[in-house]
């Protein structure tokens, strides 16, 4: 009992000390949906290792039903049951197929599936190719962006969890008979590998999101909290400090608005990048929508555009119901949403200094974008960011080969 009960509290401890899972506890992204069915798709897949289980039909409802959430939560949900299929055929074997419940589980997930597809299906399927463009990333893969990324997935996650985990995958201990060991190992590891695996890939090839493998690194919690004490005071006291000065930090720069101050700049220029502020995404964009609102209704214009779709979502939420188009067209959800652009149409443009684009000005873009006021963003005593609103006019429509001259 007491060695079980510091496993849990360790488990408990890795998950809470994880910085970015406790940044998607806060943050309404698909991930903070996916994360409390990994435990339980896990402990759903573990209870039918016992044949008895396997051979009611219940035990494989109830895991159909886990599963087929996290697949209309999100994509990735796809890996936990990649996972759930990878434990099952190492724990029966070839007989799992005969089982009448998995047969049922796997119907009940292709109707779950049903609406994702019909409405891809309707929509010359835009989400799946965007999925695949991702995965498709932007060349060839490459050794110095993939090891880049498992560097910072340490960070993120804890360098105590990856460690344990480590740990524990290439030298399996623990209580209980040899067999369950390795049957629970194989269990989170098949759970865990797979969308590590495809992250290693896809950030090779330049293309990734860090809490996109946030369910894979839940999935091996229960494996390094069983051991975590194995390793020794001094890297466990190490890596717990390093990790609580990581979220101490983190807490600091969400709070103050991230490092630095913004370079000034005259009003109506367009400086380059500069160092990225990844705690200015946090402010400013409430009082940027409502500005923005204004400032069209007084140039008597109809819409609010941006030039990226993350940006669209940001001012989307607050501007409503303003439409928001996407100046580059990619047939996303705001195009559902809104529309495209018609040619001719004008629009109030806005612009964010922490992602500098080139106005969408010359062939294939707006005829001119006028410059109207900059909005700056500022939190504890310092300008972090700012808005400047242009009114774009004329807009000529996304042809092939059209160019993106630069703004003033």
């Amino acid at each position: 009992p007491g060695a079980r009960a510091r496993r849990q509290a360790w488990a408990v401890g890795l998950l809470l000390a994880a910085p970015l899972l406790d940044l998607l506890g806060v943050a309404l992204v698909p991930d903070s949906l996916l994360m409390p069915l990994v435990p339980l798709a896990m402990l759903a897949t573990w209870r039918l290792r016992d044949p008895a289980q396997a051979a009611r039909g219940a035990s494989w409802t109830g895991l159909a039903l886990v599963l087929a959430l996290a697949l209309l939560a999100k994509y990735t949900g796809a890996f936990l049951c990649a996972g759930a299929l990878l434990a099952l055929l190492r724990f029966h074997g070839r007989r799992l197929w005969r089982f009448a419940g998995f047969r049922w589980s796997c119907a009940l997930l292709a109707v779950a599936l049903l609406p994702v597809l019909c409405w891809n299906q309707s929509h010359h399927w835009a989400s799946i190719a965007y999925q695949a463009g991702h995965a498709a990333g932007r060349g060839d893969w490459r050794v110095v962006p993939a090891l880049r990324a498992v560097v910072l997935q340490a960070m993120l996650y804890g360098p105590l969890l990856a460690g344990a985990a480590f740990l524990a995958a290439r030298r399996p201990r623990g209580t209980g008979r040899p067999d369950e060991r390795s049957a629970a190992r194989a269990l989170v590891l098949g759970f865990a590998l797979p969308v590590l695996a495809v992250f290693l890939v896809i950030c090779g090839r330049g293309s990734s999101l860090p809490h996109w493998t946030a369910c894979g690194w839940t999935a091996l919690v229960p494996l390094a909290a069983g051991s975590v004490e194995r390793l020794s005071a001094a890297w466990r006291r190490g890596l717990a400090a390093w990790q609580a000065v990581s979220l101490a930090g983190l807490l600091a720069l969400v709070v103050l608005g991230g490092p630095g101050t913004e370079r000034p700049s005259p009003p109506g220029t367009r400086p380059g990048a500069g160092q990225p502020n990844p705690a200015a995404d946090l402010y400013g964009w409430p009082a940027a929508a409502a500005r923005a609102g204004t400032l069209a209704a007084r140039e008597h214009l109809s819409s609010l555009s941006v030039e990226n779709w993350s940006l669209a979502s940001r001012v989307a939420w607050y501007a409503r119901p303003w439409p928001v188009h996407v100046v580059q067209d990619r047939g996303d959800q705001f195009t559902l949403w809104f529309g495209a652009l018609a040619d001719g149409e004008s629009t109030l443009l806005v612009d964010w200094s922490q992602m500098p684009l080139p106005l969408p000005t010359g062939p294939g873009g707006f005829r001119d974008c006028r410059f109207l006021e900059r909005l700056p963003v500022r939190r504890a005593g310092r300008q972090i960011a700012h808005f400047d609103f242009y009114a774009c006019d004329a807009w000529r429509g996304s042809r092939p080969g059209g160019t993106r001259a630069a703004g003033p």
